[in-house]
C-alpha cells in the first residue's frame, strides 16, 4: 500500500504500519479511559472501556483513512468524535 506524502510515495507493508501506529493509538484510547475510569475502582470495567475505545479509535482510523483525500472530511470526524467525548464528560460530570 503505498502512502503519499507530498512528492515522495512510500511502500509500507500493513505490519508496519501497525507497529507504527499502534503506540499512537494505545497512548490516545489510555488517555480517553482515564477520562471516564478511575484507575484500580473496577478493574473489569477499565478493560471494557478500553476494549470499546480502542475498537472505536481503529474504526475512526479506518474511516478516516477511507475519506484521506478529502481533508475536510477527516478533519469533521474528527471535530465530530471530540465534540462528542466533551458532551459526554459534561453530561457525566453533571450527574
Amino acid at each position: 500500500m503505498p502512502i503519499i506524502i507530498g512528492d515522495f510515495s512510500l511502500i509500507l507493508s500493513p505490519e508496519l504500519l501497525n507497529w507504527l501506529a499502534d503506540p499512537i493509538i494505545f497512548t490516545i484510547t489510555f488517555f480517553v479511559v482515564g477520562l471516564y475510569y478511575t484507575k484500580g475502582s473496577e478493574p473489569a470495567l477499565g478493560s471494557i472501556l478500553y476494549m470499546f475505545f480502542y475498537s472505536i479509535h481503529i474504526l475512526l482510523v479506518y474511516l478516516m483513512s477511507a475519506v484521506y483525500p478529502i481533508l475536510w472530511l477527516v478533519i469533521l470526524i474528527g471535530v465530530i468524535y471530540i465534540g462528542l467525548h466533551i458532551t459526554a464528560l459534561v453530561i457525566f460530570k453533571s450527574n
